[in-house]
């Protein structure tokens, strides 16, 4: 997509996850930097993480959710029980949701006090 450049590392993961999906078993990762300028280090960095979204995607599509997903389902679990740490422990870049998380304990950065998975504790 022509047009996405500066971000043709999400545009190139999108199609890598199709790919994927449909059989290839191979996809490349794309820097933000492509047809711009040489990538930084940040931009490897960057498209790298963007190619791993896309082989799991691809792979939820070639086999369906089973072990290769446990992380996925042990990060639903710690979110629900608001285990940030644990949480983050299982994301492809656990850097950044570090970064961005703001608080501790049952206080969702979020919804605050309108927070769902802690109004369904509640309820259920």
């Amino acid at each position: 997509i022509d047009t996405a450049t500066g971000h043709d590392h999400i545009a190139a993961a999108i199609g890598g996850a199709f790919a994927s999906g449909f059989g290839a078993d191979y996809i490349c990762a794309i820097t933000p930097a492509e047809h711009l300028c040489l990538p930084t280090l940040e931009d490897i960095k960057n498209g790298l993480i963007a190619c791993k979204i896309a082989a799991h995607v691809g792979d939820s599509i070639k086999f369906g959710l089973n072990h290769l997903f446990d992380d996925d389902l042990e990060l639903s679990k710690n979110r629900y029980l608001k285990n940030w740490k644990e949480q983050f422990e299982y994301c492809i870049d656990p850097d950044e949701p570090k970064k961005r998380h703001l608080t501790e304990g049952e206080i969702c950065t979020m919804c605050g006090k309108h927070c769902a998975l802690s109004i369904s504790k509640k309820i259920f």
